[in-house]
């Protein structure tokens, strides 16, 4: 008799416990589909072309054969770097001179330390514990300071990274008037000014802006110089900055240019044309070379770092 009384209660708990392994499997399976779709670089491209997120058309249209300033040099493109394989979609760089070194952070807020010949990887760092989806695109620019760097781009904090035995850790943000940055886009661009320690940066909109000395806060930079008839210095967007020399160097984007730019005054003093380059996105100058950064989609092989000759 006591079979019978407990047998449909012993097969009542084995449907019970089959349902909730059907849960168990079915919830394991929809988080290893989230961790898919919105945590790994396959997922998140996914995500972005159904819903159509990303690689906007531009609002104008540039020829990029004709820039709004007379430009009397052509830089040529003496070599393609290579880089390691864990860096993908670069989209800022600098040249850290106390390291020997190149900072380069990508579309997924990495921030890499790379040797100057991009033949070693000396770290990697992902500067936000946030899901990938929610990263990426985040972190446009990058500048080297005397000690350490900066990074900048859909968040208009400036937190600056310090490395010690190889290992790069967040450190303080940097101070501004209280109000934070005075662009209303993405921070496209940044350079330090050894010495006085000021910062340069560049937004979306087309606005260029330095740190005033006498304060924290920040001051237009207005570019000036020769142009071409009926055309405009607001037709450049900037996206790579490099101090170099006494010199402030923009990237331009839709043209491929490279401005040299008194800081003090903002008058552009001469224009490199960048030959056969497309999609840049970051700049560094070392040794009167220039090395670009061209944006990619992830599923578009990259180009590599490409290197361009000033003259210097």
């Amino acid at each position: 008799m006591s079979e019978k009384i407990h047998r449909p209660a012993f097969r009542l708990e084995t449907a019970n416990a089959r349902k909730l392994g059907i849960v168990g499997l079915t919830v394991t399976a929809l988080i290893a589909s989230g961790h898919l779709l919105f945590n790994t670089r396959t997922g998140v491209h996914a995500v972005f072309e159904i819903f159509g997120i990303g690689g906007d058309t531009p609002e104008w249209v540039a020829s990029p054969e004709d820039p709004p300033v007379p430009v009397v040099q052509t830089a040529a493109l003496t070599r393609s770097l290579t880089y390691p394989g864990e860096i993908l979609q670069p989209s800022g760089i600098a040249w850290d001179a106390s390291a020997d070194q190149f900072l380069i952070v990508t579309d997924q807020a990495e921030l890499f330390a790379v040797s100057r010949h991009l033949d070693k990887l000396l770290s990697r760092t992902t500067m936000s514990r946030a899901p990938l989806i929610a990263r990426q695109g985040s972190v446009e620019t990058v500048a080297a300071l005397e000690s350490g760097a900066v990074v900048a781009g859909r968040d208009h904090s400036l937190p600056t990274w310090q490395a010690a035995d190889g290992v790069w850790r967040r450190g303080e943000t940097l101070r501004t008037d209280g109000s934070g940055l005075p662009m209303s886009g993405d921070v496209t661009a940044m350079a330090f000014e050894p010495g006085t320690g000021r910062l340069f940066a560049a937004d979306e909109d087309g606005g260029l802006w330095r740190q005033a000395q006498s304060d924290s806060g920040w001051e237009p930079l207005v570019l000036s110089g020769e142009v071409r008839e009926g055309r405009t210095l607001d037709e450049y967007r900037i996206v790579g900055l490099e101090y170099s020399a006494g010199r402030l160097y923009a990237l331009t984007a839709h043209y491929p240019n490279i401005l040299v730019i008194d800081p003090a005054s903002g008058r552009i003093e001469q224009a490199f044309a960048l030959d056969g380059l497309q999609d840049q996105s970051g700049l560094a100058i070392v040794g009167g070379e220039a090395f670009v950064t061209v944006d990619h989609e992830y599923d578009e092989a990259s180009p590599g770092l490409m290197v361009f000759d000033l003259g210097g």
